[in-house]
């Protein structure tokens, strides 16, 4: 048997060995950790210092080229109405459309848009009206592709649109400026909504007139605010409201990546103490930006989760009542977008360009500026992003 004195010797030996081994593997494992977080900081910086320069597909460039043919003549008729009818005054008098005027401007949506698309064309339709001092009214087929039932558009979910359809409206590309104005005028084609927007262009501050226009459009009728008081979708000023974009728009752009929401995020919250409302159609992108932005609290509609990515063409089969309740979900995340003390989104996207027109409160955008009209009339364009002077 061993004495007492061999045994302390023998476990001195041992608890020796083990700190030994523990130093070494420590030292290993906090040089791999500093590693780690060298990688991240590279890969954050990289992404930092890169233009926000989105890249584009084949798609959205036929699409640029489709717009320049079209902002070339749409732009000469802007120029001459507002050398007509003086845009700059008229849309400047606290600008809403003439319900006494014998002329009617009428709104119709037939290319089964986007619901930020539809309605970035409606106000420009609003602004054709109110330059030319027309009553303004927007009209819908039998189906709609965001409607509730038979000849149900608009009037859903706002207040102050009708349902009617007239036959006897030129479209708009039809009509030359030089002649009297027609007793109807349409807006439908993407060139007619191109002459509508340019008239936007035509002015100084069109940010500022675009506002008042699509909040004049945007008034919830009792059942659409109702509806949207049940999500469950609380955050407390002041708080960050985020728009991620992802499904059917990486046929058109790249998507940003998530690390950039967050450094933007944390350029205008270095605490980290803002609650942060995400509204994304794809809800796989939500447990890497809750690890990435705790401790902040992050708030969600109840189903972004199980969310997979919005398709413009899926969302088109479902007519009728079938879309009302995801109507009312994209209203709602609207509304907490527009009311959030900040907003970060991307203008490829025409609804974070849509929620930019609602708000009165900064935006930031991770890609494009924005102009007047629609996503794809600013896609080569850049917006500042790549440092935190950009969000303070």
């Amino acid at each position: 048997m061993c004495s007492l004195r061999t045994r302390i010797r023998l476990c001195s030996k041992g608890a020796h060995r083990t700190l030994l081994y523990l130093r070494t593997h420590i030292r290993a494992l906090v040089l791999h950790c500093i590693l780690f977080i060298a990688c991240i900081l590279i890969f954050v910086t990289s992404l930092r210092i890169q233009a926000s320069h989105v890249q584009l597909t084949p798609r959205a460039l036929a699409a640029i080229e489709v717009s320049r043919r079209y902002d070339a003549d749409a732009d000469q008729i802007g120029a001459q109405l507002c050398t007509l009818y003086n845009c700059s005054t008229t849309l400047r008098q606290q600008p809403q459309s003439n319900p006494l005027s014998p002329t009617l401007i009428q709104y119709v949506e037939t290319k089964y848009n986007g619901f930020g698309a539809q309605f970035l064309r409606m106000v420009d339709a609003l602004a054709l009206a109110t330059v030319l001092s027309a009553r303004f009214e927007v009209g819908t087929r039998k189906y709609w592709n965001y409607g509730c039932a038979a000849w149900r558009g608009w009037a859903c979910y706002f207040d102050g649109h009708s349902n009617s359809m007239r036959s006897d409206c030129i479209e708009l590309e039809d009509w030359a400026v030089t002649t009297a104005v027609p007793p109807c005028l349409r807006v439908t084609t993407d060139k007619s909504a191109a002459r509508a927007a340019a008239i936007l262009r035509q002015i100084d501050r069109p940010l500022d007139i675009s506002r008042l226009l699509a909040r004049q459009l945007w008034v919830l009728n009792k059942r659409t605010s109702f509806d949207v008081a049940q999500l469950d979708q609380t955050a407390q000023l002041p708080y960050i409201g985020l728009h991620i974009r992802r499904g059917d728009k990486k046929s058109e752009v790249t998507p940003v990546h998530a690390i950039k929401y967050v450094y933007a995020v944390d350029c205008i919250d270095p605490y980290r103490k803002l609650d942060i409302y995400i509204a994304t159609d794809d809800g796989s992108v939500l447990p890497s930006l809750r690890a990435l932005l705790a401790p902040r609290r992050v708030i969600t509609q109840p189903d972004a989760p199980a969310r997979h990515g919005h398709s413009q063409l899926r969302s088109n089969q479902n007519y009728l009542k079938r879309n009302r309740h995801v109507v009312t979900a994209l209203i709602g995340d609207i509304e907490a977008l527009r009311h959030a003390t900040y907003f970060i989104g991307t203008f490829s996207s025409n609804l974070s360009r849509l929620v930019h027109l609602l708000r009165r409160n900064a935006s930031f955008s991770l890609d494009n500026r924005w102009a007047p009209g629609v996503a794809w009339r600013t896609f080569e364009t850049t917006s500042c992003s790549t440092s935190c002077s950009c969000f303070v």
